[in-house]
């Protein structure tokens, strides 16, 4: 054979091996798996954390090992025994609420535990935070820690706001572009449509009844719904000029709806009956305050922020907004979360209209809620295609990425808040 055949030889023979190496899952060069198990994650819930990856197959896997570090601790430590390669969950009991978790998932092969760890970390907690993704015609639940997206309700047309029942844990999503309303109920997996509504464009659920009361902005009004989707009493509060936001007093009972091109503000009681009305140029959101009944109400179109008293006085007006939208009310701290998009910044208000916290950098902030046991803010940054957790004290405590259009944010504590 002439030498230089037989280098050429050599040398395919070679590449061959190397590739037939590489394409081994378990093989710390493989370009796809690194050696460690593939797309694993550890998802935190209530006082525990799923451990979840994608199934694999190779000559001597024999299964998978998991194993943990708690916060304060040194070492790992198993967890579980081998387990079947068939299977790809593992759920760790008995966590405390809080605490960071550092999880470890290892191929075990015919030869013991070998390759790579897939590492991840999960910090338990009850919160359960909801999002409306408007492009990606998607409803998603995300962990309690803001790390992963933990359940994907995709059969939306285009969904856009969302409230949960603080007492029940049952979600309302609005979905104006198929003319309906979904109500879900994550403890029973049970999901219920209403179709044939006119542009539901806002939900607000009321704990103290197990109904919501949903904006129908193309209808001129609002329809009151039980959680099975049946009309509650009373069944509507009609006429309305363009209602395009609706929110319940949690201590005083009733209405609070934002009239967008009626320019005003007005409430109702409980059983529908109209209190009084205030003029405030196009609303675009409002949130009560338990504690001292105020309404906080803010306009796109105005720029600005106004505080309205449980008796329909504008009481102030606050400026120094680009283009406010979503507004939420931590009455246990005295803090006022406001979401503006033009100005890229979310603010955090003392209830004397000061400023407390200022972030910048959140492109297009739409829409924030805020969890009352911890005084966190969540907001949905559609600009990043992000969701951001934001601390108490006004400092970002993690990113969320992956959304295609992130549009609303509902928090449900996990137990009932009063």
């Amino acid at each position: 054979m002439r030498p230089f055949l037989a280098l050429l030889v050599l040398l395919v023979a070679g590449s061959g091996c190397s590739s037939r190496e590489r394409s081994n899952p378990f093989d710390p060069g493989n370009p796809s798996t690194r050696g460690h198990p593939i797309a694993f994650a550890a998802l935190a819930g209530d006082g525990y954390a799923t451990l979840t990856w994608q199934a694999v197959s190779g000559s001597g896997l024999v299964g998978y090992q998991a194993f943990r570090r708690a916060e304060g601790e040194s070492s790992f430590r198993a967890i579980s025994d081998v387990i079947p390669p068939q299977l790809t969950r593992f759920t760790d009991f008995r966590l405390a609420n809080g605490t960071d978790y550092h999880y470890q998932l290892y191929y075990v092969l015919s030869s013991g535990v070998g390759g790579r760890p897939a590492e991840d970390v999960a910090t338990p907690g009850p919160l359960r935070p909801w999002v409306t993704d408007l492009r990606a015609h998607r409803l998603l639940n995300l962990t309690p820690d803001a790390r992963h997206v933990a359940f994907r309700d995709e059969a939306f047309a285009g969904p856009t706001q969302v409230d949960v029942d603080r007492a029940t844990g049952v979600v309302w999503a609005c979905d104006p572009d198929g003319n309906r309303v979904v109500i879900y109920e994550p403890r029973a997996d049970v999901r219920r449509v209403v179709d044939n509504l006119g542009a539901p464009s806002a939900v607000a659920a009321d704990p103290s009844t197990g109904t919501a009361w949903v904006c129908l902005e193309g209808e001129n009004r609002l329809v009151h719904l039980d959680e099975n989707g049946d009309p509650a009493f009373p069944g509507q509060i009609a006429p309305l000029l363009d209602p395009v936001a609706v929110a319940v007093d949690p201590s005083a009972g009733g209405l609070w709806v934002c009239e967008g091109t009626g320019r005003a503000v007005r409430r109702f009681s409980a059983g529908g009956a109209a209190m009084w009305s205030v003029e405030v140029a196009q609303p675009s959101r409002v949130a009560v305050d338990s504690l001292t009944g105020e309404g906080w109400v803010t306009s796109f179109r105005s720029r600005n922020v106004t505080r309205i008293s449980p008796d329909g006085r504008a009481i102030d007006t606050l400026t120094g907004f680009a283009g406010p939208i979503g507004i939420a009310v931590d009455s246990r701290r005295g803090r006022i979360w406001v979401a503006d998009p033009s100005a890229d910044v979310l603010v955090a208000l003392h209830l004397d209209g000061s400023v407390e916290h200022r972030l910048q950098g959140l492109p297009e902030v739409r829409e924030v809620a805020v969890d009352l046991a911890t005084g966190e803010a969540w907001a949905t940054v559609p600009g990043a295609r992000a969701v951001v957790r934001v601390s108490s004290a006004g400092t970002i405590l993690r990113e969320l990425f992956g959304f295609d259009e992130p549009e609303d944010i509902a928090l449900d504590p996990g137990r009932p808040v009063r």
